[in-house]
């Protein structure tokens, strides 16, 4: 039977499928919120990103990846310019993802979901954001489409595919961590191929070779702009010591060793009772933390409470990551930070882009002192259930696509998942769970369980293992 007429529209190649067309359209969809709110969405950190290419100074907490994305805006003297870029540059990912690992999501399907991650996910609230987060999701589905159709890749494509993975890792070494695991969980599904499992046949090396670009490109950012070669920042020790103040665990090592004989004494043992129990008050509203000696103390002395602490504390300390870690993966509401930035960014905007001021003050953002008297939390109603009911869907089409046997989707679905898991474990246990950590990807995974349902009740129908995928267009 022929084609009903609207469903024959949609499957000839439209605005679509064509590459310019849909990119630069794609774009401009990601930049929704921000046209909405009329400034780019800013941050706290933002800040420090924005105007490293005219003070060159790189706080100690900060990496300058991301600050050298934002150069293209220094450039222009707009950060109007720098959220272009990365829209685009996040538009031709999901462009190509859509061509290589879904090649049948077209016509109405793809306007259906289309439609989805613009009004249900934070995706476009993410892109709209200048933070290096907007990098998370794209690093995921580059290592996806180099590991898996590596062989079907032209050499200009695959270059670029590798250098934007480059690019991605550089900016947060977040990023670095989570593909790094990645790739080995590629190497494990590929052995675990090779022995009969229901994963498809992959290849690591590119994967690597990006992840290697994105080493190189972070030290050589942080030399730039600080004149040392350094790749993470050296306050990671002390960010998970205010985490583990926040959680119990070190003011219970400071009960158990301070004042006692014959055991190293912490430099906050003199502060004990005054510490703060929130991980944010102990580093940046604390009266006492210049007292104690500012960072210049409290780095290398963390370093060595933390040390302590894991081996006092092995279960612990484990357990509390754990609890940290699935907490994560459930904090996930879009646009955290959305209120006002004046007082936080003002004065620099005027400073160093004065033809931005007038948009930035009137911007919607400006007008809510907190989050909660922004629209954010009737969004959030809808975004949060949609993202997580999107996460539980994405473990039963891991475990459909296992017991069918669809190869491709089992691994597609599966590697998605690894990464929400690790960036749970990297930016929860690590950190600390905060809602821009997972959202920055929740909108991924939600979508990668969307786009895969339908192939794997296929799969079934088809028959177990005669699952393909090759690229189409």
């Amino acid at each position: 039977m022929p084609p009903a007429p609207w469903t024959a529209a949609f499957a000839r190649p439209t605005i679509l499928t064509q590459p310019i067309p849909m990119v630069i359209a794609l774009a401009a969809a990601l930049m929704i919120p921000a046209l909405w709110n009329g400034y780019p969405l800013l941050y706290f950190d933002t800040i420090d990103y924005i105007t490293l290419g005219f003070t060159w100074k790189l706080p100690i907490y900060r990496t300058a990846g991301y600050g050298f994305v934002a150069l293209v805006g220094w450039v222009a003297r707009t950060v109007w310019v720098t959220l272009i870029v990365q829209c685009l540059v996040v538009a031709y990912v999901l462009y190509e993802a859509r061509r290589l690992l879904v090649p049948e999501l077209r016509g109405w399907r793809l306007v259906l979901v289309l439609a989805i991650a613009f009004t249900v996910t934070s995706l476009p609230w993410v892109a709209s954001s200048i933070m290096p987060d907007v990098f998370t999701a794209p690093a995921v589905l580059l290592t996806l489409m180099l590991a898996l159709h590596e062989a079907e890749l032209t050499a200009a494509r695959k270059w670029i595919f590798v250098l934007l993975l480059g690019i991605a890792c550089m900016t947060h070494p977040t990023h670095t961590a989570m593909i790094a695991g990645l790739s080995v969980c590629v190497f494990v599904l590929d052995q675990m191929a090779r022995r009969g499992w229901a994963f498809a046949r992959m290849r690591v090396r590119y994967v690597l070779a990006g992840l290697a670009v994105g080493v190189i490109l972070s030290v050589a950012a942080n030399w730039v702009a600080t004149g040392r070669a350094f790749f993470t920042p050296r306050t990671t020790p002390l960010l998970t010591m205010a985490v583990l103040f926040e959680r119990g665990l070190g003011q219970r090592y400071l009960a158990d060793t301070c004042g006692q004989p014959g055991v190293r004494q912490s430099v906050l043992c003199a502060y004990r009772a005054e510490i703060p129990a929130d991980a944010n008050e102990f580093l940046w509203h604390n009266p006492n933390f210049w007292k104690m000696g500012g960072w210049a103390v409290l780095l290398p002395e963390a370093g060595r409470d933390l040390e302590a602490i894991v081996r006092r504390y092995p279960i612990e300390f484990a357990t509390n990551a754990a609890m940290l870690t699935l907490e994560q993966l459930v904090v996930i509401k879009t646009a955290e930070g959305f209120r006002t930035m004046e007082g936080f960014v003002d004065s620099e905007i005027r400073k160093f882009y004065p033809r931005d001021y007038p948009r930035f003050f009137k911007a919607r953002q400006q007008s809510y002192p907190e989050v909660t008297d922004s629209p954010l939390p009737l969004i959030n109603r809808v975004h949060v259930p949609a993202m997580l009911a999107g996460t539980c869907l994405l473990v039963a089409v891991v475990v459909l696509a296992l017991r069918r046997r669809a190869r491709t989707t089992a691994t597609l679905a599966t590697l998605v998942l690894l990464a929400y898991l690790g960036n749970a474990f990297i930016c929860g246990a690590v950190s600390n769970p905060a809602d821009r950590y997972g959202s920055r990807l929740a909108w991924l995974t939600a979508l990668t369980a969307i786009v895969l349902l339908p192939r794997v009740m296929r799969s079934h129908a088809h028959g177990a293992g005669r699952e393909t995928s090759s690229a189409a267009d």
